[in-house]
């Protein structure tokens, strides 16, 4: 068998497949501080365990404000799960005093129904940090499972087992009295290590390879704005990721390779393309499209974060 229909099968067998993720646009700033991500993240590895066998976590990424999950189960189970963790994180703010922190926080649950879209979804969370804060890379940002995509990063850390921590050590770093997890777990920095719960090795098997899956972090900006769309996400792209966008629409509507060959009708349409499809700022549209920056500004009076 080929392995893209290894691929494919493997897809059909282990569905549904889930994109989790609550709306960040809504909701004030949950974590703050290096410990609140850590809660989070001791979070995530608690209600995985509380629900063992029923989902499976192939990546996610915690932000600021809101979280991304890929998943697979019945769509009962994830809810199931997502509850879990909204009840406990309700809980760890409530006793802070900071209840309406979670608000807003509710489960936005998009069904991921074919394969490229799978990919581009689990490159999407992967590199979502990235595109929120650029002082990080998909293999740096810590607060997720992104970083052990298809890296042995896991293998150098120091890890502690938590047949190690004291029961009544685990009750304070999870703010819960279960204590059911499983001994594959261990601790790195804190937190348990992803590696522990995230189906890493099943996620890399969706793509043919490190450098297939590279790919879709670095070149598919299309399928990030699409994505980012449908979720509400207010996410931001480099002038490089701006102006591969601006070419390759260029190519296909207009049948041009260059962006200077375009009249000025043509550059306003995509003018408008960048804008409301790739959130670009004013100053990008205008160095990308080489126009003037009066024009641009005139053209969207309404700015994109004051830019």
């Amino acid at each position: 068998m080929a392995l893209d229909d290894e691929i494919l099968l493997r897809f059909k067998n282990d569905g549904p497949f889930w994109h989790l993720c609550t709306p960040g646009q809504l909701s004030g700033i949950l974590f703050c501080a290096k410990k609140d991500y850590v809660y989070a993240m001791n979070l995530v590895a608690l209600c995985i365990a509380i629900h063992c066998g029923r989902v499976k976590i192939y990546t996610f990424q915690i932000m600021s404000n809101h979280f991304h999950f890929v998943l697979s189960g019945s769509k009962e189970n994830v809810l199931l799960f997502f509850n879990e963790l909204r009840r406990r994180l309700h809980r760890f703010f409530a006793y802070r005093k900071e209840a309406a922190k979670m608000k807003e926080f509710e489960c936005n649950l998009f069904e991921v129904c074919d394969l490229m879209y799978l990919r581009s979804v689990i490159a999407y969370v992967n590199r979502n940090g990235f595109m929120v804060n650029r002082r990080v890379t998909p293999f740096s940002y810590q607060w997720g499972a992104n970083r052990f995509m298809f890296s042995q990063l896991h293998l150098f850390e120091q890890m502690r087992p938590i047949s190690d921590v004291p029961q009544r050590e685990r009750q304070r770093i999870f703010h819960s009295h279960f204590n059911c997890f499983p001994d594959s777990y261990f601790f790195v920095n804190d937190y348990v290590s992803p590696v522990c719960y995230c189906k890493i090795t099943e996620c890399e098997s969706f793509f043919f390879s490190s450098h297939h899956y590279f790919s879709f972090l670095s070149r598919r900006v299309e399928a990030f704005a699409d994505i980012a769309r449908e979720l509400g996400d207010m996410i931001t792209f480099t002038d490089d990721e701006i102006y591969l966008a601006a070419l390759s629409y260029s190519n296909k509507q207009f049948n041009e390779k260059s962006i200077k060959s375009l009249d000025k009708t043509q550059k306003t349409e995509l003018a408008k393309v960048l804008r409301y499809n790739y959130n670009g700022t004013h100053k990008q549209i205008a160095r990308v499209l080489n126009m003037e920056l009066r024009y641009i500004e005139a053209l969207f009076p309404v700015p994109i974060g004051g830019k």
